[in-house]
């Protein structure tokens, strides 16, 4: 990749926390594959951002402005013992 295209890149798309990001810009994110990344961005990660569970970063493609992605980083360690391998995959 050219430098002339990372910054095409870097101009292109942009990186929000969840908590700067508009209710309206959010509604354009629908993952069609997983529901529940859909639901978790619409309904959930506001309410643990709240809780001080998680915080959620918010990708932007400014030149549509619409959400086509976002990380969530955990607060607490997930204890896997007693689970399934299926579950933990999850």
């Amino acid at each position: 990749m050219t430098e002339s295209q990372k910054e095409s890149l870097y101009a292109t798309f942009e990186l929000f926390p969840l908590i700067e990001v508009e209710a309206s810009l959010l509604a354009t994110f629908n993952c069609e594959i997983n529901s529940d990344l859909t639901n978790f961005i619409h309904t959930t990660a506001l309410n643990f951002e709240d809780r001080q569970i998680s915080r959620t970063f918010i990708l932007v493609n400014t030149n549509k402005n619409e959400v086509v992605g976002y990380f969530t980083i955990s607060m607490k360690s997930l204890s896997t013992n007693g689970m399934s391998k299926t579950s933990i995959k999850r």
